[in-house]
Parts: structure tokens; C-alpha cells; sequence
């Protein structure tokens, strides 16, 4: 019986107190609206899904879409089915991802360290700002992350206890990774490679298991990947492995870059402060390592292929970084617990992980409430009713919002400059045309000089405006 056994008491405890403030942390203040560009792209991509009732083929923008995966567009559409198109439900995916990897985290370093270690780390999971807010907001980076932890969680199981199954599900694991986020879904296969060169790891790549582990991982996304193939070709091919993977590796994608240095400025900003604990503690790992500590081995590899896949990708962006949270986690935990022995000093550690939580929750913004693109929902609020009996949408300037998309419904048409503007007065006699405020001199000279007549008043907000265009010919 578990309340007959004082560790199990302590180890259910810890279970019930984790999974309700996860929870609190996680779950709560999902209905905020959704920032531009990914998040809102990825809720209306599940949007046109559901409407479209079409399981293989993804549209965005009512177009065909095929820049990631489907596997959390899948999960979204569910939840959609479920409870209603909303802001929290376009989030909830993966904020359970980052419910499950809390826990994932916590099982693993408790198996290795005892509870109060697996605590530990649980607890600066959920005490490192930059984590909650990604794992919050309707992405891609902590599902990924999750399936990817899972995964090497499976391949250490299989070295350390011998089981082979534990390969196959690593494997499977690795393929839900890949249905989530394409490549990044393969960074687990490249920790275990980098394993190999070390002697404890070197047999493994002469199991058959390992090798139909990840042959499980081409099977699983193998019909998705065929599908879209048949369907599409070179055009498949072109986009999604052309520009998606080789194009973001090797040179900036829509100037989302940085410096090799791009990702230690990112940790030092947002994850403070066990980015101050973790610095130090780095350095008795590499001298672990060096020392062939066989944790430490483990530990160093995955942090640093991961960190430095990240690094030297030429397209940057800072929630890419998500998947080395665990292992930081981890490093920071086995360190910290190696030099303290004693239960009771484990014990202090867990409550100053608390404190470092309940700090974030008064003094962090956003680390409960994610509110990302108020201009947007105050821009449509102004609006009201008057934007309803538009099909289309046309957005002038290079402020193109996709959750503009999300929260009207309509085909958004871009308009990236003044002679795409003069066509589009030739092709449509009436047109409703949204400007960031900075950008709308050329369409209010325009209105001044009369080119055409205002079917009604401009709409202003302190973003964005609104204007609603009849054609007269006059220009």
C-alpha cells in the first residue's frame, strides 16, 4: 500500500503537489490573445482544417498549406471538435506538452537521484520564465521538445537496463517528433550518434533494436510524407525540404538570424536565474565528463548538440531553443544533488526552487497571463460588426497580422506596395483595406486627392486603421 511505505507517502505527495501547481501555472491565463506571426498561424491552420474536414491536406489563408508537420494542428483540430475555436484551446496542446515533460523530467532524475532531486528539477522547469511562456503560447517548440526528451529518456533506459523494447519506443518517440516539427524531431538521433564515441555507447550501434527503433520513426511518418508527395511533388519537396530544412540551416529565413553567440544572450535574458546556477554548474560537468562520469557523459552530449545545432543554424529564433530546457534542468539538478547529499539540504533546495516560482508569478510579466497582441483585439473591437460582410480582407504595407485571419474568419490579401494598391482599385469596386498607422500616408493622400469616395469613415485605433473603399474611377 503506498500510505504504509513512508517513500512512496513522500513520492505521492510530491506527484499531487507538482501536478497541481503544473497546472496553475500551465493552464491558467491561456486565454489571452494570440501573438503574431507562429501562434496564430498554426490556431488558423487548425481552424481551416476543421472547416475543410480534411485530415491529410493543411490550409491556411484558404491555400494550401505545407510548412510543418500536422501532428499539433492535428491535436488542436481535436480540441477545436471538442470545446469550441478559441484562444485556450488553440494553446492547450502545448501547454499539456509542457504539463507531461514537467513530469517527464521529474520521473527520470527521480529514478537516478531520489524525490527531492526529481523535484528539484521539476521545479526549475517551471521556475524558468522563458519554458512557461513558449510552453503557453500555441507553438510547435514544447511538443517537440517533449517527444524529443521522451526519446532519449527510452535510449537510456535501454543502455542502463538492457531492454531492448526500450529502443522501439525511442523510435517511435523520434517519429512523433518529426510529426511535430520536421527535423528539429531528429535531434534525439543525433545525441545518441554523438554517444557512440564514448565506450559505454559504442555496442549500441551494432543492436538491430536500435536500428528498428528508428526505422519505427520512418514508418510513422512515412504515410503523412507520401501523401503529401503523391499529391503535390516537387512542390512538396521544393518547400518543405528545400527551403524548410536546408534553406533555415544554411542561411536566414525572412531575417530571423543571429550570432553564434545568439542563444547564451537568450538563456542570460530569460532564464534567469538558474542561467546564473547553471553557468558554474557547466563547468563541473565538462570536468565530470572529462573524468568519465558515465551521467555526466549523458548530460554533457545531449545539452551540447542540441545548444550547438541551435547555434550554428543560420536562421535564429528564440523559442527554437526549447528542446535543451530539459537537459538544463537535469544538469543543474545532478550537480546541485552531487554536492549535497543530505535530504534535509535537498529539502531547502526545493523550497528556494518554490520561492524562485512565486517570484516569477508577482514580478515576471506574462508568466501567468499571456495577453501577446492587445492592438489587434482593440483594433477588432472598434471594429465591431463592420468587417462581417467582407469575403476579403486586404492588408496594406507589410503589416499583414495572421491573427487577423484567426479572429475574422476572412481571406486576408496582401498589399506590399503602392503599385499593388493602384491594382487592386482597377480589379475591385469595393474594398476594405487595413494599414498599421505608420504605413497609411499613401492611402489618406489618396482620400484627400479624391481618387475615390469613402463608402464610411475610417476605423482608428491606436494600430490600426480601416478603410472602406469605393472605386469611382476618378484616378
Amino acid at each position: 500500500m503506498v500510505f504504509n511505505n513512508p517513500e512512496k507517502r513522500l513520492n505521492f505527495a510530491i506527484v499531487c503537489f507538482l501536478c497541481i501547481l503544473s497546472s496553475l501555472i500551465l493552464f491558467l491565463g491561456l486565454n489571452g490573445s494570440l501573438r503574431d506571426w507562429d501562434e496564430s498561424v498554426y490556431a488558423q491552420v487548425a481552424k481551416e482544417n476543421l472547416e475543410n474536414r480534411d485530415w491529410y491536406n493543411l490550409y491556411w489563408n484558404k491555400g494550401i498549406w505545407i510548412d510543418k508537420p500536422p501532428l499539433m494542428i492535428w491535436v488542436t483540430r481535436l480540441v477545436y471538435e471538442s470545446f469550441g475555436v478559441g484562444e485556450w484551446q488553440a494553446r492547450i496542446g502545448s501547454a499539456f506538452a509542457g504539463f507531461i515533460l514537467v513530469f517527464i523530467t521529474y520521473f527520470w532524475v527521480k529514478k537516478l537521484l531520489g524525490v527531492y532531486a526529481g523535484c528539484l528539477s521539476a521545479l526549475i522547469l517551471l521556475g524558468t520564465p522563458h519554458f512557461i511562456r513558449i510552453a503557453k503560447m500555441g507553438q510547435l517548440d514544447v511538443p517537440v521538445a517533449m517527444f524529443s526528451t521522451v526519446s532519449l529518456y527510452f535510449f537510456f533506459l535501454a543502455v542502463r537496463e538492457k531492454k531492448n523494447y526500450f529502443f522501439l519506443l525511442s523510435g517511435v518517440a523520434v517519429g512523433l517528433a518529426l510529426m511535430t516539427k520536421w527535423v528539429v524531431g531528429l535531434f534525439p538521433v543525433f545525441v545518441q550518434c554523438a554517444l557512440f564515441f564514448f565506450p559505454d555507447y559504442r555496442k549500441v550501434v551494432k543492436n538491430k533494436y536500435w536500428w528498428l527503433g528508428n526505422f519505427l520513426a520512418i514508418v510513422v511518418i512515412a504515410p503523412w510524407f507520401i501523401q503529401q508527395y503523391l499529391q503535390f511533388h516537387n512542390f512538396f519537396l521544393g518547400h518543405f525540404i528545400g527551403m524548410k530544412l536546408l534553406g533555415s540551416i544554411g542561411s536566414e529565413i525572412a531575417g530571423h538570424g543571429g550570432g553564434i553567440f545568439y542563444y547564451i544572450d537568450i538563456m542570460i535574458s530569460k532564464s534567469r536565474p538558474w542561467i546564473f546556477v547553471f553557468i558554474p554548474i557547466f563547468f563541473v560537468l565538462v570536468y565530470k565528463t572529462i573524468r568519465k562520469d558515465r551521467i555526466s557523459i549523458f548530460l554533457f552530449v545531449w545539452f551540447c548538440v542540441v545548444f550547438f545545432l541551435f547555434s550554428f543554424s543560420k536562421t535564429k529564433l528564440h523559442w527554437y531553443i526549447m528542446p535543451v530546457y530539459p537537459s538544463f534542468a537535469f544538469i543543474i539538478t545532478y550537480i546541485l544533488t552531487d554536492f549535497i547529499r543530505s535530504n534535509k539540504y535537498r529539502g531547502i533546495l526545493v523550497c528556494a526552487a518554490v520561492f524562485v516560482i512565486v517570484g516569477h508569478v508577482f514580478f515576471t510579466r506574462e508568466y501567468i497571463k499571456l495577453d501577446l497582441n492587445k492592438e489587434m483585439k482593440e483594433f477588432l473591437n472598434i471594429a465591431g460588426d463592420s468587417l462581417k460582410k467582407e469575403d476579403v480582407l486586404y492588408v496594406y504595407k507589410g503589416t499583414f497580422s495572421p491573427s487577423l485571419l484567426f479572429y475574422t474568419g476572412k481571406k486576408v490579401v496582401l498589399i506590399n506596395d503602392d503599385e499593388d494598391f493602384n491594382s487592386e482599385l482597377n480589379n475591385d469596386y469595393e474594398i476594405t483595406v487595413i494599414s498599421d498607422y505608420k504605413n497609411c500616408d499613401y492611402i489618406v493622400n489618396l482620400i484627400d486627392a479624391k481618387k475615390f469616395d469613402m463608402i464610411k469613415p475610417p476605423l482608428n485605433s491606436k494600430k490600426y486603421n480601416a478603410f472602406f473603399i469605393k472605386i469611382n474611377n476618378k484616378g
